[in-house]
């Protein structure tokens, strides 16, 4: 069971930052209206330090679980943030949950 996750959030067009707040802020209501979840950190804008992020990031939500012992399976918690964030018009959220194992840093050469 994962310890955290991180929703991007993605948005088309020449949006202002304040246009991506607004947007991000609907997703984030989402978020904060569920219980299971420890803390939320909420980032708007381009995302320079993360390569991985695709063109249209206009925010993304890093959300951290409380003890996987009082809460619902994180799956069953994404799914449901999934579908409350559906409706919502302009955006598209993608959900993912924390890796575990190994880094991908450079293979070992001996």
């Amino acid at each position: 069971e994962p310890d955290a996750a991180v929703i991007s959030v993605h948005g088309r067009g020449n949006l202002s930052l304040y246009e991506k707040e607004r947007l991000v802020a609907q997703v984030e209501k989402v978020v904060l209206n569920m219980p299971e979840l420890k803390s939320v950190y909420t980032r708007i804008g381009a995302q320079s330090m993360d390569q991985e992020a695709a063109e249209d990031v206009i925010g993304t939500l890093t959300i951290e679980f409380i003890d996987w012992q009082k809460r619902r399976k994180a799956r069953d918690i994404l799914k449901e943030i999934e579908e409350k964030t559906a409706p919502i018009p302009g955006i598209i959220t993608e959900v993912q949950r924390e890796r575990s194992g190994p880094s991908g840093s450079k293979p070992i050469i001996i």
